[in-house]
């Protein structure tokens, strides 16, 4: 609803605001105004000082010294741009926030607010990791976002309120990285016969030795034999029926070989 979505962007503003900002606990409207404008984000979006320049300084130093000591590896990602376009180191794009609900003090109720809020946009370059993210606060407002963005976003949340998470980037197969779930089994159908919902009521009450008899049963077995043998006989050939049009199913819905297999980059979040 309304109220939740201010809420949870007023806290992810208040936790991108300076010490100074926070110590005056004003901005918190901020929070509301359109996310295209670059006017009402935090000043720490805009520009980098103190600590947070002499980490993208040192961050920018590493990874020059790494290609050059390892120069078949694929450079290190710590430095992406903001909506801003301002660098920033990738460890400052991860801003513990505490959420005034109580299922988002949980990973599940955390995680399943960002994936049913957020709408997942694959990578422009699958092979490359993205070279400008948004902040948490920018992916909640735009409802929109990356897998990184959305990692970090989930990533959030979940130390905020007490979490070991990291988020972990690695590879990953065409089905994930492009959220195809045309192949996965429906988590609301159920394994198994169905459970009746009146269970069967069982009669405790003694047994009266003056009740009438039930009749005998006159129906003949042989015929009861040959009905259930037509019957089986008629289920075998709907099941090959069945079977045949899941493998043709199957068939055309077989994935071809995916020529980037092994060189998907995606990021996900990882609770110790």
């Amino acid at each position: 609803c309304c109220s939740r979505r201010s809420a949870i962007l007023s806290t992810f503003w208040f936790c991108n605001q300076p010490n100074t900002v926070r110590d005056r606990g004003g901005g918190m409207e901020g929070a509301g105004a359109s996310a295209s404008s670059t006017d009402d984000l935090p000043s720490s979006y805009l520009k980098n000082e103190g600590p947070e320049a002499e980490a993208v300084e040192r961050a920018r130093n590493f990874k020059r010294q790494f290609a050059e000591q390892y120069q078949d590896r694929k450079p290190l990602y710590l430095i992406a741009l903001n909506e801003c376009d301002v660098e920033k180191h990738i460890c400052t794009f991860l801003r513990p926030s505490r959420m005034p609900f109580h299922e988002m003090y949980y990973f599940d109720g955390c995680a399943e607010f960002v994936a049913s809020y957020v709408t997942y946009e694959p990578l422009s370059k699958c092979t490359e990791p993205p070279k400008a993210l948004r902040a948490p606060m920018t992916t909640l407002r735009t409802q929109s976002g990356n897998c990184y963005e959305m990692a970090l976003a989930l990533c959030s949340c979940l130390v905020g309120v007490g979490y070991d998470a990291y988020c972990v980037v690695g590879y990953a197969v065409k089905g994930v990285t492009t959220l195809d779930e045309s192949t996965a089994v429906c988590p609301m159908l159920r394994d198994g016969k169905e459970v009746d919902e009146l269970e069967e009521f069982e009669d405790d009450s003694p047994v009266n030795p003056y009740q009438i008899r039930a009749p005998k049963d006159l129906t003949s077995k042989f015929l009861m034999m040959m009905d259930k043998r037509v019957e089986d006989t008629e289920q075998a050939g709907r099941d090959k029926i069945r079977q045949e049009e899941e493998a043709r199913v199957a068939e055309a819905n077989k994935q071809k070989p995916d020529p980037y297999h092994g060189l998907r980059v995606h990021c996900w979040v990882l609770v110790l």
